[in-house]
């Protein structure tokens, strides 16, 4: 059994773009070639996102390269602050990573951009917990997933502050262009990659204020990503919220369970107890809440966290430091449990995750005043345009390519991240 340590949503399915029939709007064959040229750029895109293992070089050099070249169907590349002509007239459909099949339609190419992005995003996740699977990590393996977890959220946080404020309405539901989903990505991605550095602190063995101050950050983070999605409906989000409720609770007691030792160390050891047992508390509720996570039905692939290694070792140590404060507390302290819990009072000054800077491309120069000049797009904005932005309803699932179709002899996941 692979023990997977991550939940990943899937990609998003899209159609084609109606950029081959370049005869709708000009006859030019100057402009034809644009849109052959950006619809081979997508197709080369989405073909590659399709694979989590890909190099991620060659996924960022296409995703600029589409983007560079999408973004003249949306903005004049040659008069600053003016839209394309094209912007509203190409009609645009694309799943969502929470509503299986359903399709989300729009005419607005700002839509295009920040639904691709998104996808990219998704593939960095994936790529990350793909390398985190793949039964033999090193260093590397570690730095590169921290990495890709940051670009992921980088990119999430990219297209909030970019594109969602100047979206057009588009109706559906859960779509991933909505603030709190995006939030909710973007916090994920920044409490995994927080995990990466709590595991190796964790592995080699640093110290307990440490790993209990930034376990309780990432807790904190884990809980939020939770909280942004509360509003939306159980029925797509459930199972992904539950997944990060349980990682929060994971990190508070792997908090709870490195603050009763430091409490220990300072002859604290009635309030170490306390903290140690609400430790082991947190820690156990994860097997009932696993279960029912498991149960809930909802978009992606699950984690089976109380399965993973990593989980049975941070079991250990918040058993072995709950045993040693009852067992000293017995023969040398004999001090009574407080009646409240002790006040937590470790931060995190080390391993904070901040986002990758994402930086727009410059839009390709191959759009030139006399391909803006060419364009006649009254006909097609009156007729197909209207026509085709009802035409899709559902789409089929990205056919994705798995771990275990490449790695069918490298055994269970050793996704310790360290």
């Amino acid at each position: 059994m692979s023990n997977k340590w991550f939940h990943r949503n899937p990609l998003k399915a899209t159609s084609t773009l109606k950029l081959d029939n370049a005869k709708r709007v000009s006859k030019s064959n100057d402009v034809f070639k644009v849109f052959q040229k950006t619809s081979e750029a997508r197709q080369k895109l989405l073909n590659l996102l399709k694979n989590p293992q890909n190099d991620v070089t060659a996924i960022e050099t296409s995703w600029q390269e589409y983007i560079a070249l999408y973004l003249g169907f949306v903005f004049n590349a040659n008069k600053s602050g003016e839209n394309s002509p094209l912007r509203n007239i190409i009609p645009i459909h694309w799943t969502q990573s929470l509503t299986g099949k359903l399709t989300v339609n729009a005419s607005d190419g700002i839509f295009e951009i920040a639904s691709m992005l998104i996808n990219v995003g998704i593939w960095y996740m994936k790529h990350a917990s793909s390398l985190a699977e793949s039964g033999s990590l090193t260093m590397d393996d570690a730095k590169d997933i921290h990495k890709s977890l940051r670009v992921a959220a980088g990119l999430f946080q990219f297209v909030k502050e970019t594109y969602i404020g100047a979206l057009c309405a588009i109706d559906g539901v859960c779509k991933d262009t909505e603030q709190q989903i995006l939030e909710a990505y973007l916090t994920q991605c920044i409490s995994e990659a927080e995990e990466v550095t709590i595991a190796r602190a964790v592995e080699l063995k640093h110290q307990s204020n440490i790993i209990g101050g930034l376990a309780y950050e990432c807790s904190k983070h884990f809980e939020s990503a939770a909280n942004f999605l509360s509003s939306l409906s159980p029925n797509y989000v459930g199972k992904w919220q539950k997944y990060l409720t349980m990682k929060s609770t994971f990190y508070k007691a792997c908090a709870y369970g490195h603050y009763s030792e430091i409490l220990l160390q300072k002859d604290k050891c009635g309030d170490a107890i306390k903290v140690g047992q609400e430790a082991l508390r947190l820690y156990n509720s994860l097997e009932n809440a696993s279960r029912e996570y498991l149960r809930c039905k909802g978009e992606g692939t699950v984690a089976k966290i109380i399965d993973h290694q990593f989980y049975s070792k941070i079991g250990v140590i918040i058993k072995r430091n709950l045993d040693k404060a009852t067992r000293e507390n017995g023969f040398i302290y004999h001090q009574r449990l407080p009646a409240e819990f002790p006040q937590f009072s470790l931060e995190a000054k080390f391993g904070l995750v901040q986002p990758e800077s994402i930086t727009q491309p410059v839009t390709s120069d191959i759009w030139t005043d006399q391909i803006y000049a060419s364009l006649d797009v009254h006909n097609y904005a009156t007729t197909a345009a209207q026509k085709d932005s009802n035409t899709v309803k559902e789409l089929p699932p990205v056919t994705e390519v798995t771990n275990n179709q490449q790695n069918q002899n490298r055994g269970d996941s050793l996704c310790i991240i360290s």
